[in-house]
């Protein structure tokens, strides 16, 4: 129902999650700019299109063979830019890893140093695998991440303050989530509840971003590398009697 915000605004859309990704190679180095600036263009009338640059590299991430023929043409025929898409791959996810990690090898502070200073920062995380009947988070790329009394934490684009902590904490943890320690790839169905953070009372509340995500990856570690999940669709057909037979 309209209600379901409470103040009778609609609720957010979330759109589902990417499955196929290629690469976009510009023809030239004159026309990675405009290729870059069609593809946020484009993510922005499409929020089911992820753009995401990894080691150099132009991706686009979309819900199918046939998206990623949208796109491909939306380009050309509405940005008019040059370029050629790489070989289409499937997107897969890891799993959260299972090891036990024993009192003594659980992550300490993270240490940086800024305008010259020494920086502190602690983060304590609870993490386990979701049970089967859990369901994920889909604004989280179907994790569930918590703060420390059990809520939802939003992801970080959704805080009204960037400085809050806890949206420098969400960065930290949406950045690690990105790409696992052992195989680049998204981690999914993972349960997160962020326990508590500490950081020196001088540096600014955007430290955090860094320590919880490298806190974070340290844990990842030790709890290994975990199962490798391949997307799937659910469809539902409908046919009458008559047909049924053919089907």
């Amino acid at each position: 129902s309209m209600n379901d915000a409470g103040d009778g605004s609609l609720p957010n859309i979330v759109p589902p999650p990417a499955v196929m990704s290629t690469s976009v190679i510009p023809q030239s180095h004159a026309d990675l700019q405009p290729v870059q600036d069609a593809l946020h263009a484009l993510s922005r009338t499409d929020p089911s299109v992820r753009i995401e640059s990894q080691e150099g590299q132009l991706l686009v991430h979309g819900l199918g063979s046939l998206h990623l023929e949208i796109v491909e043409s939306r380009l050309r025929d509405e940005w008019n830019v040059q370029f050629e898409f790489g070989r289409r791959r499937v997107g897969y996810r890891e799993g959260c890893g299972t090891q036990t990690i024993a009192n003594a090898d659980v992550p300490g502070p993270w240490h940086t140093q800024i305008a010259g200073k020494p920086v502190e920062v602690s983060v304590s995380y609870d993490i386990r695998p979701l049970e089967e009947d859990e369901k994920g988070d889909p604004l989280w790329d179907g994790n569930i991440v918590l703060d420390k009394i059990g809520k939802p934490l939003p992801p970080p684009e959704s805080f009204a303050n960037q400085d809050d902590p806890m949206a420098n904490v969400a960065r930290g943890v949406s950045n690690s989530l990105s790409s696992s320690p052992f195989t680049a790839l998204p981690l999914s169905r993972l349960h997160i509840q962020v326990k508590g953070y500490r950081y020196s009372l001088q540096a600014p509340s955007s430290v955090l971003a860094g320590g919880s995500a490298v806190i974070l990856r340290q844990h990842l570690k030790l709890l290994g590398m975990g199962p490798l999940m391949e997307p799937y669709i659910r469809l539902k057909l409908t046919c009458n009697e008559e047909t049924l037979g053919k089907v």
